[in-house]
């Protein structure tokens, strides 16, 4: 272990799942081994298995997977919250980890006695908690908040005193779950600034982010966990890219699942006469043509429901002519965020258009370059007969799919928060003051 920080040899932790409380209970209280004849029924459930790590003293690991991948079942094994059911877990020096923002804190006391608290926990002196004392409170900038009780902080506020705590001494391995992004953007930067430092002095990092800009920005190497197991190890580059294609593949599946599903519920309604059961805001009003798909595209034409900002991102809507005859449409589509607000909506020119029963019309909504925030929408699709810009009174439509295509963005820089970028244009240059009209004139820059 002179070289490694830290070792996992065949290890594994392993749940019972118990159809009973009773059986639980004796489980807990070891009722079972003093009474053999007392039968419980449980299942094995292994949150890792099979797990050989190790990292070596200065280098930064970044993990990755899903939701219950395993991640910070791992991480509980390295700090010693959980023994490992079978394999051996080593780790040589002192670990500081951050698990959730509150951080073990209580919530009765303040700030300032926790901090107090969980420094001499560390191990530093009554003057050694002194001298950084000060530094935690400025670093933290809670003001008059620091002598509050914790319990009125919030999560922003938390995630900072718990940060500051955790790193205002260097240990030789840190350990980070999710913590980075609990806070707001000042929190982001001052936190962004003390891992650099911490990275500098030599500490052992694991890191687990779901946002991949932290993975990359902090970590030399990262692996990939899916069901327990490891499923690759790194450079951190190969690991993300392979890591987001595998993601990108499943919001493809999980699009063709709800397109499938909408067919099938529009084939039960053509059977039953009924609204099909779905999760989907099925409008309709006027008879004559019906939605039969709504197909959100990227590069080359692929159905996916997740897009980076920059890349191709159209709407393929498809109709159906219920009978014969001369069709005014006018196809919509409105992107929403999830609280309800509009964030874009988009109205075609009507055209009329000829149709036997059983033709099918096509719309094609592009937006060229993607210029969304990161985070998740909602498409409202349709086929409108008339469209009123000025009140839905008047409006008419055929088929409208209200919030049912969800979808997300991802790739703007971690400090970008804003829903949209707007298209615009600066002019800058030296203030020029007229002699005349003592006006300031903005000049251009060559």
């Amino acid at each position: 272990m002179s070289e490694l920080a830290v070792r996992l040899s065949g290890a594994g932790k392993r749940y019972k799942i118990f159809d009973h409380r009773r059986d639980h209970l004796f489980d807990a209280f070891g009722i079972t081994r003093v009474l053999p004849w007392i039968k419980t029924e449980h299942e094995d459930f292994w949150a890792l298995r099979n797990i050989d790590l190790e990292l070596r003293k200065g280098d930064r690991l970044g993990i990755v997977g899903r939701n219950g991948a395993g991640k910070t079942t791992m991480l509980k094994l390295i700090t010693g919250n959980l023994p490992p059911t079978e394999g051996t877990v080593e780790v040589d020096g002192d670990v500081h980890a951050l698990l959730d923002v509150s951080g073990g804190f209580h919530p009765e006391f303040t700030g300032r006695e926790n901090v107090r608290g969980a420094l001499t926990y560390q191990g530093m002196t009554a003057k050694e908690i002194r001298a950084v004392e000060k530094e935690i409170a400025e670093f933290t900038d809670l003001g008059r908040y620091f002598d509050q009780p914790f319990k009125t902080y919030s999560l922003g506020m938390q995630a900072r005193l718990t940060f500051a705590c955790a790193t205002v001494v260097t240990p030789d391995v840190l350990i980070v779950d999710e913590v980075l992004g609990a806070g707001d953007a000042a929190f982001y930067r001052r936190s962004t600034d003390r891992m650099r430092e911490l990275m500098n002095s030599g500490a052992s990092v694991l890191l687990v982010s779901h946002a991949m800009q932290q993975i990359q920005r902090f970590c030399n190497e990262a692996i990939w966990l899916e069901h327990g197991q490891i499923v690759m190890r790194g450079s951190t580059t190969e690991v993300v890219k392979a890591y987001d294609k595998f993601t990108r593949e499943l919001d493809v599946q999980w699009l063709q699942e709800q397109q499938r599903l909408q067919r099938q519920g529009h084939a039960d309604r053509r059977r039953l006469d009924e609204p099909p059961q779905t999760s989907m805001s099925d409008w309709k009003d006027l008879t004559g043509l019906r939605i039969t798909s709504v197909v959100m595209e990227g590069e080359g034409g692929r159905p996916q429901s997740q897009f980076r900002v920059g890349g191709a991102y159209r709407v393929r809507i498809r109709a159906e002519a219920e009978s014969q005859g001369t069709f005014p449409v006018t196809p919509v589509a409105l992107i929403y965020r999830p609280d309800g607000v509009t964030v874009t909506r988009h109205v075609a020119e009507t055209k009329h258009v000829d149709l036997e029963a059983g033709d099918e019309v096509e719309a094609l909504l592009d937006f060229g370059s993607l210029q969304l925030g990161n985070g998740e929408y909602f498409l409202s699709a349709g086929m409108w007969a008339h469209v009123d810009p000025t009140h839905i009174e008047p409006s008419s439509y055929y088929h409208h799919l209200d919030k049912s295509f969800a979808f997300k963005v991802t790739g703007n820089p971690p400090m970008h928060d804003e829903v949209f970028v707007h298209p615009a244009s600066w002019r800058f240059g030296k203030v020029v003051v007229s002699p005349t009209s003592h006006e300031s004139v903005a000049g251009n820059v060559d």
